[in-house]
This record gives C-alpha cells, sequence and structure tokens, in this order.
C-alpha cells in the first residue's frame, strides 16, 4: 500500500471507493456495496478503493475531480447514515490528499460549511477538520462559520476550528482575536490547550498570540505550562520576546520536566 493510500486509511478509518467506469462513477451504489452485509462485496469494493480510486482522486484535473465531488456529494441525500458516513470520510481524505485542495476542492467548501451543523456528529466533525486542513490556505469564507463552531460543546469540532483560526491567524484580524479570548483564563483548560498546540504547530506568530504564550507561561497548570513551552519551541525566533518567561520556568520549577522542558526551549532560541 502506498504512503499515500495508507494516510486515507489512518486518518478517516473508513474505507470508500470507486471503479474506472466510463464517464461517470456511481458512487451511490458504491458506497452501498461498503455497507453490504456480505464481506465479499466490502472486500471487493476496498480493493477497488486502493488500487483505483485513491490514486485517481489524488491525481485527477480539476475539472475531472470536480464532477467526482458533485457524484459523491450526491451521496448525503441518502437516508443511510453509514452511506452519508461512507461520503463524508471520502471527501474528508481529500481534503488532507490533495495539496492543491483549496482550489480543487473549491467546489465542495460550501457543502463542508453547510455540514458544520450537521445531525449526524462524525459528518460535522469531519466537515470542519476537511475546511480547516485544506491546502495551501483555508478558504477565506470559512472565517465566520469557523469562529461560530468554535464555541460548541463539541470537544472534537472545536479543535478542529481552533486550528483552521490558527492557519488564519496570519490574515484575520478577527481569527487572531478569538484565539486570544479561548486561550485567556476563565477558558476550559483543554481549550486553551488546543489553542497553544495550534499556534505552535502552524507558527502563528502574531504579536497578540506569542503574548498569549507568555502569559500561559505564568500558569500554575503544568500541562497548561508546558503547551506553551512546546508552542514557544516550535515557533522559532518570534519567541525570543519569551526567553525571560521560559528561563524563570526553567530556573524556578519545582517539575523537573517542565525545567528541562523550559530550558531547552530558551537553547533553541539562543540557535
Amino acid at each position: 500500500m502506498s504512503r499515500h493510500c495508507a494516510r486515507f486509511a489512518a486518518t478517516l478509518s473508513l474505507c470508500f471507493t470507486t471503479s474506472a467506469w466510463c464517464q461517470a462513477t456511481d458512487w451511490l451504489e458504491l458506497f452501498r456495496q461498503l455497507v453490504n452485509r456480505e464481506p465479499s462485496i466490502q472486500d471487493a469494493a476496498r480493493e477497488r478503493a486502493f488500487r483505483v480510486l485513491i490514486p485517481k482522486l489524488q491525481t485527477e484535473g480539476r475539472a475531472e475531480l470536480a464532477m467526482d465531488v458533485a457524484a459523491i456529494a450526491a451521496a448525503f441525500r441518502d437516508a443511510n447514515e453509514e452511506i452519508r458516513l461512507q461520503a463524508s470520510g471520502l471527501l474528508g481524505g481529500l481534503a488532507l490528499a490533495r495539496l492543491d485542495g483549496t482550489e480543487a476542492l473549491a467546489s465542495a467548501v460550501p457543502l463542508w460549511l453547510s455540514q458544520f451543523d450537521d445531525q449526524n456528529r462524525r459528518v460535522r466533525e469531519n466537515a470542519v477538520r476537511a475546511i480547516a486542513t485544506l491546502q495551501p490556505r483555508v478558504p477565506a469564507e470559512a472565517l465566520s462559520d469557523l469562529l461560530r463552531v468554535v464555541h460548541k460543546d463539541d470537544p472534537m469540532v472545536v479543535r478542529a476550528a481552533i486550528g483552521g483560526l490558527a492557519r488564519l491567524a496570519a490574515s484575520s484580524p478577527e481569527a487572531v482575536r478569538e484565539l486570544s479570548d479561548l486561550a485567556s483564563s476563565g477558558q476550559p483548560v483543554e481549550t486553551r490547550r488546543a489553542v497553544m498546540q495550534a499556534i505552535g504547530y502552524y507558527r502563528a506568530v502574531n504579536p497578540e498570540l506569542i503574548a498569549k504564550i507568555g502569559e500561559t507561561l505564568m500558569e500554575d497548570n503544568r500541562d497548561l505550562v508546558m503547551e506553551a513551552i512546546g508552542a514557544a519551541s516550535r515557533i522559532g525566533a518570534a519567541a525570543t520576546p519569551l526567553k525571560p518567561a521560559l528561563q524563570r520556568v526553567a530556573a524556578s520549577s519545582a517539575d523537573r520536566d517542565l525545567s528541562f522542558q523550559a530550558a531547552a526551549a530558551v537553547e533553541r532560541l539562543g540557535k
């Protein structure tokens, strides 16, 4: 199995397929095969998935891909939730796999945004994560919906939306303000940790967000401080203003691991 095929399988934990039929693939029928209770039918569908579907969708031109996206999207009208999950998993996998996804999958963006409030939790999470991970950039039109769902009572959706906002922070003052608020005391610890992780992972080097890392380094919560150290380490030279705070943690923390990680972050800033 190729690295890209494995990436689909590991990320989505869903199986999806197609076949090299003439002009248009009957995606709905293929999804029905995947949820069929007969193992031989499922196995044949999975085999076609990794031999035909994934390579084709990863490499086909944008016009052809738009046709496939439209056919896949039609499956969401089916009442069978298993079929809807197959379609959701496939589109989510494409968002991860296509490095030109922002443009190549533009026709899927309205569908994903409409699914931010889908009644099915997994469809909802796949849609938010797809938008948040599109390459090379998050669509600007997704900002208002990300700002909205980041306050939902759904941890996976919140984490995905935070990642999307971190990627938008370079161009969106609204995204920066929201992330800053979410990183503030009074917010749930897990939300604040997710913000620190996203700032570091996506290298959101806005000065306001760097200041939030500094504030978090002064917290008493060990997990929060560790995430803040990690964020400072990942953003590199932009974290230089945090050096005094990191030095304080390294010198004063009774937690040997925290002290070590903070000292290591200071050393990395000096290189």
